[in-house]
């Protein structure tokens, strides 16, 4: 094994069939790492990033939407949740990068509410979709080989992006170096849970096990290890957000000086200031009004899982109440079945008893009169007796 953490670790300790594990930083290493470089597409039939990706493999592999429904349905979702995040320290008219910015639905948001947005992709195909679908600035090749002069941009956003890089800290401090020194960098990506093993996963049955793609997914981070690595490229300050899909993914905002929030007022005050601001503030508004309907829907979806799980509990309980009344039924009617024969045989007894108290008293009866014949027999045996005696005394005249 060759492979390194992307702290520099080589002792690397086995996770799972697709993973290695670092202890030093609790990160998760892809042992399908590429050997060459990825963010380079020259073919897009043949290369992993380019047109097949986005148009087969991830309806295909990932289950996930064409690149064509995302465009519209990441808008009431991901896209809002990402720019309600980002405004909460970045207002417009800042410079924005997206970096892995997909179809271009969250620049062509954020550019609505009055940011200046730059996106790049690594696949020339998905460049060009999302600059037909949001009219939006979008430049091709990794941040590595883009010519951004020092300080270009306030704000950088990787949405999803972070996993699949091949040398993380490398893009980081590019990321750095394009800041200005009040920038932010806004980043959602899978969060292992620290320190936690494979079987521990599974018996959880936890949401995370489906970010476990080492094809493309070459790093996941755990809250320690981004700690970690923000600190050694450039980003002291930081602070954990709540990310769109918490039960997988996390989300932070990192600086290289102070990071401050924007007061809701100041940020609805920057939208103001602009028609497509003050629409970006209404479709805003009707998003969270979204976010909350769907958190109602998930809550109720919740409770009735949990009622349905309720009424599954009281039928097992009502089917074992049954079973132990048709127990205690049968039971029953086995002892009453045992008092019945005892009852006839005690009846056959009672009966046998009587019959014998007859017999008895009539061998008694014949006993009785036994005994008075043969009283009588011995009288009248003795007086004939003492008859012949007496004739046989007395002399003939």
């Amino acid at each position: 094994m060759n492979q390194l953490c992307w702290c520099g670790n080589p002792d690397l300790r086995d996770f799972s069939p697709g993973y290695w594990r670092c202890d030093i930083c609790s990160t998760l290493i892809s042992k399908s790492f590429p050997s060459g470089d990825i963010t380079a597409i020259t073919d897009e039939d043949g290369d992993f990033y380019g047109k097949k990706y986005w148009l087969e493999h991830q309806v295909e592999k990932l289950g996930l939407e064409t690149i064509e429904q995302r465009s519209r349905s990441d808008l009431l979702d991901r896209c809002g949740w990402w720019l309600a995040k980002l405004l909460e320290f970045s207002l417009p008219p800042a410079q924005l990068l997206e970096i892995g910015c997909s179809h271009g639905g969250f620049l062509g948001l954020a550019e609505l509410a009055g940011f200046r947005v730059t996106g790049i992709e690594l696949s020339p195909w998905v460049a060009d979709f999302a600059r037909q679908s949001f009219g939006v600035d979008v430049r091709t090749g990794p941040i590595e080989r883009q010519v951004f002069q020092r300080g270009s941009f306030d704000a950088i956003c990787m949405f999803d992006v972070l996993e699949h890089l091949q040398d993380p800290v490398r893009t980081l401090e590019c990321c750095a170096h394009a800041l200005t020194p009040n920038g932010v960098l806004l980043v959602q990506t899978p969060q292992y849970p620290v320190r936690t093993d494979l079987g521990e996963l599974q018996e959880a049955k936890h949401p995370f096990l489906k970010m476990l793609l080492p094809d493309e997914h070459l790093f996941l981070f755990s809250d320690e290890s981004v700690k970690r690595l923000l600190s050694e490229v450039g980003f002291p300050t930081y602070e954990f957000l709540p990310a769109r899909f918490a039960h997988y993914d996390m989300m932070f905002v990192a600086a290289k000086g102070l990071l401050s929030g924007n007061p809701v007022r100041t940020q609805l005050e920057a939208l103001e200031k602009s028609a497509s601001g003050r629409l970006t503030r209404g479709f805003l508004s009707s998003f969270q009004q979204n976010i909350e309907l769907q958190a109602q829907r998930n809550d109720l979806h919740a409770s009735l899982g949990r009622a349905y799980q309720d009424v599954e509990r009281l039928h097992g309980w009502l089917a074992d109440a049954r079973t132990e009344a048709d127990d205690r039924r049968k039971d029953a009617d086995d002892r009453l079945q045992v008092i019945e024969r005892l009852s006839e045989e005690l009846r056959q007894a009672y009966a046998e008893r009587d019959q014998l108290r007859i017999e008895r008293d009539q061998l008694r009866i014949e006993r009785d009169e036994l005994r008075e014949r043969t009283t009588i027999r011995g009288l009248s045996k003795h007086l004939v007796k003492q008859l012949i005696s007496g004739i046989k005394r007395k002399p003939l005249p």
